[in-house]
């Protein structure tokens, strides 16, 4: 079982076979290690400087004839600290590498999505704290300024007071277009007198089928939204390109809606 350990720890075959040897005999030739391995002399000389380099051999040169020595069994140990050692270099340089790559990252479009799970609890907090962040965001991505998506009617009755508060903080130029279901709170909305609203513009879905939940594209950000029944929660994806394509298929479907409307 010797070998597989040793080779879990690095070793080649035939360092395996020539360590071995040399620990059996404590002291020998490479000439004898060679005859009693099988293994040719050149290779013998070669296998013995990397088993010198790991540690756990050594050459006596003191005598006419060059001796290989084998190392105590704690010698081994060496082996264990040099891989500890190339481990905390090669942490190093994987820091450095990620470093350069979140720099190179930066350059694209493209990236890996961040997704964020917020449960009931934590929804409304979350609202308010993450407002500035979608509409610098926005600001960033989108020169026209706008806030797309659809929307459940049953969000604005649970968060009227989150709505007020963001249209009359949030910069003059910063509008909504969303989709809705037809509803009395979207006509309530409507006559609402409150800073900013008007740039809150709502189209009701000419369709059969009702969306039963709220999703937003802002910028860079996916935001969805349940809140039918509860436990309510929100889901939140900052990804470039899903929110390209998902702000595209919203502009294209509010220009069909306002079409059939008109």
């Amino acid at each position: 079982m010797i070998e597989s350990k040793l080779k879990e720890l690095g070793f080649q075959d035939k360092e395996i076979t020539i360590y071995l040897e040399l620990m059996r005999r404590g002291k020998a030739t490479p000439a004898s290690i060679s005859k009693a391995t099988g293994i040719n002399r050149a290779t013998v000389y070669s296998v013995s400087a990397a088993l010198a380099e790991k540690g756990v051999i050594s050459e006596d040169l003191a005598g006419k004839s060059s001796y290989l020595v084998a190392k105590p069994p704690e010698a081994l140990m060496e082996v264990a600290n040099r891989l500890k050692r190339e481990a905390v270099t090669k942490e190093g340089l994987v820091r450095e590498a990620l470093t350069e790559l979140s720099d190179v990252a930066l350059g694209t479009k493209y990236s890996v999505p961040k997704v964020r799970f917020i449960e009931d609890e934590n929804l409304k907090d979350h609202l308010y704290a993450q407002a500035a962040v979608w509409n610098a965001s926005m600001r960033k991505i989108d020169p026209e300024g706008y806030w797309w998506g659809f929307q459940d009617h049953t969000f604005v009755e649970h968060h009227e007071e989150w709505i007020r508060w963001f249209w009359e903080s949030v910069d003059p130029d910063v509008r909504l277009r969303l989709l809705s279901n037809e509803s009395d709170i979207e006509e309530k909305m409507k006559t609402v007198e409150s800073p900013g609203l008007d740039r809150r513009e709502v189209r009701f879905w000419d369709r059969p089928e009702e969306f039963n939940a709220t999703t937003w594209v802002v910028g860079e950000y996916i935001i969805m939204i349940y809140t039918r029944e509860k436990p309510f929660y929100l889901i939140e994806i900052y990804n470039a390109v899903l929110a390209d394509n998902m702000r595209s298929l919203f502009k294209g479907l509010w220009e069909e809606v306002v079409v059939k409307k008109g």
